[in-house]
């Protein structure tokens, strides 16, 4: 049996309390590996009148069943296909553009010299690479030798188009083997989109969103986004009580926000620290 590390706390749901549970154990334990985390519901009380769940979070040990740190997506049907690309960009409040906002977010991204290649990212040497290249001066041409030069660095076998539209540049790839592409929990696709979107209008007046995609992937999970996004809302407006979602980046975050936003009974806003930022789904008038 290896050391088991293990720390508790508390929250307000499940969530909170998950997220405040691996923040601790990062500033205990800050060599940490929290993609190995597992946690175990210690307790569920009302405390002052609230409710109050503790968490345990634990990596190493004896290995048990436990509560795992996962992306809402592996909850929903539609995110099955995407297995390697499941689990656990800052929104902004209201900046001077929707264009801004989404630009700064995306910046929050856990920059690709920060991951491995065995995790499911770019890593160092292959962002040193990309860096290096000389590139086209065209946005268009740019993140099509992007995408290309990691899509042939993976090894994945697919076809990749790149349109430019009025508001953001999208960049698709097609293929039978595109989950590496993803990679996991969508670390590599999101690394990617990261280069493309610092990369593309560099030098350039105009600036446009950015997107990167792979088999439909996008559109998958922001299915699935939407359909936790309602069941919260729901489970908000008929209990009178606030809901917690499961933390997810600032992209993923400001889809639900955009989803509920028409909904008349409920608000939401972001709690936390990235990468455990959650969104909160309040029914209107607490």
């Amino acid at each position: 049996m290896s050391d088991e590390m293990r720390v508790e706390a508390d929250g307000r749901s499940a969530a909170g309390a998950r997220w405040a549970a691996v923040k601790e154990l990062e500033r205990l334990h800050p060599d940490a590996d929290v993609e190995k985390v597992r946690f175990e519901t210690v307790e569920e009380a009302e405390r002052d009148g609230e409710d109050c769940v503790r968490v345990a979070a634990i990596i190493g040990g004896e290995e048990r069943a436990s509560e795992a740190w996962k992306d809402p997506a592996q909850e929903d049907d539609a995110a099955q296909e995407d297995d390697a690309a499941q689990e656990a960009l800052e929104e902004e409040e209201e900046e001077d553009s929707e264009l801004a906002a989404e630009d700064e977010d995306e910046a929050e991204v856990q920059g690709p010299e920060e991951r491995s290649s065995d995790g499911g990212g770019v890593n160092t040497e292959e962002a040193r690479e990309l860096a290096s290249v000389e590139w086209p001066e065209e946005p268009v041409e740019r993140v099509r030798a992007a995408v290309g030069a990691v899509v042939a660095s993976l090894g994945v076998e697919g076809t990749i188009s790149v349109e430019e539209e009025e508001e953001e540049l999208v960049a698709a790839v097609e293929g039978e083997d595109v989950g590496l592409l993803i990679g996991r929990h969508g670390q590599t696709i999101d690394a990617l989109q990261l280069i493309c979107t610092q990369l593309a209008y560099r030098g350039h007046e105009e600036r446009k969103r950015v997107v990167v995609d792979a088999a439909g992937y996008r559109a998958r999970r922001a299915e699935a986004l939407g359909r936790q996004a309602d069941r919260a809302a729901s489970e908000a407006a008929s209990s009178g009580r606030a809901m917690e979602l499961d933390p997810m980046s600032a992209q993923e975050r400001r889809i639900v926000h955009n989803h509920l936003k028409d909904r008349p009974e409920v608000e939401t806003h972001s709690e936390g620290e990235d990468p455990y930022r959650f969104v909160v789904v309040s029914p209107l008038g607490t």
